[in-house]
């Protein structure tokens, strides 16, 4: 049998079957009381301050019309584990957790997609959860480390796994999701707005064209969002220099709607490997760089959140000027043969 976590608290047969299979599988469970400090969650996952963490939000279901996003959340994570492996990146992929069913494959949301990708090849993820969701959403059984947040009986407070997430998580990527992922980006940036995130970490804001099914409106997904915001602003609600410290964290990505799911996947790599060289003194190795981490297509976009107020400091400048597109669209994001394969 095998061996089982310490759990404080009595546990249900059913769970006590999950975490074994869990376990049988390659995966471990670490029960975690309360979130404690970020150094104290990092610690319990087996990750050090040289780990430059990638977390990602998104919906639980793939959004109607946008099915090509399937392959962009499952490809990306899967590639920057290749990378990681060969290059030694120290890039862990995190996420709140999601299971691949393989019997229903049509069923499989954003968050299986990426589960699924992070851990394909036996490479290693991580995921903050709780049993309450464990049992709801099940995770990917392979190779990686789980942690579990445990709560009372009846106590389901899905708050915990945001907090865990953004304890854990040096860089953020929302793509699109429902009422879990809008909590979790507002969570994002109410943090960044009261300065209790470290300048370090930084978030894309994943902003596609989407049309929506019932109405035939188009536009970018999260622009709704956003405009609430700017409305909130103009009402006095949240002030400038929130807006201001928001844009120094987060930057909002808009793909070209010509490019592939292939080309968009490359695209959110060169941008996820220019973050963490502004990000660390241990900057990438020019080749390695120059391999990777492409300029993006002139079709595609990079902005603050907030077009009418500037960031309270240079990331963002900084990282649009790395990211400057200096190649045709039909080259875009294609890099050398040194790259693994993306299937």
């Amino acid at each position: 049998m095998t061996n089982l976590p310490n759990f404080e608290r009595p546990i249900s047969g059913e769970f006590r079957k999950l975490i074994e299979d869990y376990g049988n599988a390659g995966m471990k469970v670490i029960p975690v009381d309360a979130i404690g400090s970020p150094k104290h969650l990092r610690s319990r996952l087996g990750l050090t301050d040289e780990d430059f963490t990638v977390c990602a939000f998104m919906g639980s279901r793939v959004p109607k019309g946008m099915e090509g996003l399937s392959t962009i959340v499952r490809g990306y994570p899967r590639l920057l584990a290749q990378l990681d492996q060969q290059h030694h990146l120290q890039m862990p992929r995190l996420s709140g957790g999601g299971n691949w069913n393989l019997l229903k494959p049509k069923e499989n949301g954003l968050m299986a997609q990426w589960a699924r990708g992070a851990t394909e090849n036996g490479h290693p993820a991580h995921f903050v959860t709780m049993q309450g969701l464990i049992e709801l959403e099940g995770l990917p059984r392979a190779l990686g480390a789980s942690a579990f947040l445990k709560q009372l009986p009846g106590e389901e407070r899905i708050g915990e796994r945001t907090d865990g997430l953004l304890c854990v998580g040096d860089m953020f990527i929302v793509f699109p999701g429902g009422l879990g992922t809008t909590t979790e980006m507002s969570a994002l940036f109410t943090n960044s707005s009261i300065r209790r995130t470290v300048k370090s970490k930084k978030a894309i804001l994943f902003d596609p064209i989407f049309e929506d099914p019932k109405t035939g409106e188009v536009s970018r997904y999260w622009e709704p969002i956003i405009k609430l915001l700017v409305l909130q602003n103009h009402a006095g609600l949240i002030g400038d220099d929130t807006m201001k410290n928001i844009n120094n964290h987060c930057v909002v990505y808009r793909p070209d709607s010509g490019l592939s799911p292939k080309q968009v996947t490359r695209e959110l790599l060169s941008l996820t490997l220019a973050i963490r060289d502004l990000s660390r003194e241990d900057n990438l190795h020019p080749e390695f760089r120059k391999t990777y981490s492409v300029p993006i297509s002139t079709g595609s976009h990079l902005a603050r959140v907030f077009q009418d107020h500037e960031a309270n400091g240079t990331w963002v400048n900084d990282l649009d000027s790395l990211m400057k597109p200096r190649l045709p669209i039909a080259k875009a994001a294609r890099h050398m043969h040194k790259e693994p394969a993306l299937n």
